[in-house]
């Protein structure tokens, strides 16, 4: 087999692969122009991803996180504020890379209370699912004059090879047509980035979906007169316009090609809607991170030996990952609850509704890839002129081809639908999931040989062996010292297979050139 010490030895080697838990702690001050808390409905979290580098023994991860505060206050009226934080974190790693770590980070638990008519305090659990891998040799150093004569029983196996990146932000624009009378206010704007489509071609990963925009908007509803008490029926009244924008953009990737899976995500850094005569104008700036992971084979000495001389080999035991799943799936998932489940008041209206995703557990049957957990979504509902926020858990069960022994979830819920039938509520969902599975072999390969002088006496031009049952060419070369091939030229067998034990099953002797 031919070995190329240059070209055949190395492997990208995992080095570090956990998960860190972090709190981030914050306090967001509502500006004047603002109205006071009556009740806060909700905070919602935006993480974006790290900036990474290394400091001595440690990777050090630092980014932002955007929080996003929606109230009720005491005149009736639906408010958003928002905070911008960082945060940062570190874990010990011996990668001597920076760009051979990767990092996603995702909220868990988001706690929000209001400490003041104008004050909030916020609360943040986070996970980051860290990565690290440095390129190792696993060949076998020997001295320049021996390079050429030595004999040596080569093996292959397939390693992993995986390339990140956190791309060039992506800006999309719309305007759309709200007309009508009366004056319009957007209360407040996301977006959710859809991605069912990714692809690795030559030095990029392409990506394809949506953004979903949410304008949470109240319109001066026209008036209606006087009811019983005197009051103007007139009124502002909340609610959704939902935009679907087509979403294709490109991530450079050194070295990838069209071999490589890949996954992605992508954040909405910056949600921005400007309204202007019947008009609201939406721009949305995207951060996206992509992965991609490739097999490649590798060429590593199982064993070696001098012709002529004793040689003793010392083995190391590798461990080599190797890639089983990477992508973007999406699954469809549907409920129906009573509203009372969602601690809705009967005739409530419902406005609006987010929901995230959490991944509980990540199983294979041996073929395919099982995933499930829930999905939690939160209702924004009105009745009366009081606004509520209902929750509601939708579980899911889940699975991809491919198997994993280990393997990374990130979980998303880009559509999000909850709409009335009849006395029932509908939850309908699109749950993203990106995912990069591997699994583990290991092999030894030698790491160390001594060569020695032989110690045998004066001895004739040819010795006769009787090769053992299941002993193999290589291994009656290696204890005589001799090159398989010289072997094998003077008793006329072949050398295609001279590790197997069936190499010499048709030999009762051999003749040994010594």
């Amino acid at each position: 087999m031919e070995y190329r010490d240059e070209k055949n030895t190395c492997i990208q080697s995992q080095v570090t692969d956990k998960t860190v838990s972090f709190e981030q702690n914050g306090e967001l001050s509502l500006p004047d122009y603002l109205g006071e808390v009556s009740r806060l409905l909700w905070v919602r979290p935006t993480i974006l991803p790290p900036a990474r580098f290394l400091n001595g023994g440690n990777a050090e991860f630092s980014g932002r996180i955007c929080y996003d505060a929606l109230y009720a206050s005491a005149d009736g009226k639906l408010y958003h504020a928002g905070m911008e934080d960082t945060y940062s974190f570190s874990v010990p790693t011996t990668a001597g890379r920076a760009d051979m770590l990767c990092a996603a980070v995702y909220p868990d638990v988001m706690v929000g209370r209001v400490a003041a008519p104008r004050k909030l305090t916020l609360r943040c659990r986070l996970h980051a699912q860290v990565c690290g891998y440095d390129e190792k040799n696993i060949g076998t150093a020997l001295p320049p004059e021996c390079r050429d004569a030595v004999c040596r029983l080569g093996d292959m196996a397939e390693c992993g090879k995986l390339c990140s990146a956190v791309g060039d932000a992506v800006e999309l624009y719309d305007e759309i047509d709200v007309g009508g009378a009366g004056e319009l206010r957007v209360i407040s704007s996301r977006a959710e980035i859809f991605l069912p489509e990714v692809s690795a071609h030559s030095d990029v990963v392409r990506c394809r979906g949506e953004a979903i925009v949410t304008l949470l908007c109240c319109k001066e509803a026209e008036d209606e007169g006087e009811n019983d008490d005197g009051e103007s029926k007139g009124g502002f009244v909340p609610y959704t316009t939902v935009r679907r924008l087509p979403l294709s953009f490109e991530v450079p990737l050194e070295g990838v090609t069209a071999d490589y899976a890949a996954r992605a995500c992508a954040t909405a850094e910056e949600v921005r809607a400007v309204q202007d005569q019947g008009k609201i104008s939406v721009a949305v700036r995207i951060i996206p991170q992509v992965e991609a992971q490739c097999r490649e084979p590798v060429c590593y000495t199982k064993d070696l030996f001098m012709p002529g001389s004793r040689t003793e080999c010392r083995f190391s035991e590798e461990k080599i990952w190797i890639p089983q799943v990477c992508g973007n799936k999406n699954f469809s998932i549907s409920n129906t609850f009573a509203p009372a489940e969602l601690g809705m008041p009967t005739g409530a209206e419902v406005i609006d509704a987010t929901a995230e995703a959490e991944v509980k557990d990540k199983s294979t049957d041996g073929k395919n890839s099982i995933m499930s957990g829930e999905i939690h979504c939160h209702v924004l509902y009105c009745q009366g002129g009081e606004y509520g926020v209902g929750d509601v858990t939708l579980p899911f069960r889940v699975s991809s081809e491919g198997s994993f022994e280990a393997i990374s979830v990130l979980a998303a819920v880009p559509v999000l639908h909850v709409q009335r039938e009849r006395e029932q509520l509908r939850v309908d969902a699109e749950l993203l999931l990106s995912m990069r599975g591997v699994s583990f072999a290991t092999v030894r390969p030698v790491f160390e040989a001594k060569i020695l002088p032989c110690e045998n006496g004066a001895l004739a031009d040819l010795e006769l062996c009787y090769p053992a049952a299941g002993e193999s060419l290589w291994e009656v070369s290696r204890r005589y010292a001799v090159p398989p091939a010289d072997i094998a030229i003077i008793n006329g067998i072949g050398t295609d297979d001279m590790a197997s034990s069936d190499s010499l099953s048709a030999v009762r002797y051999l003749m040994i050139p010594v």
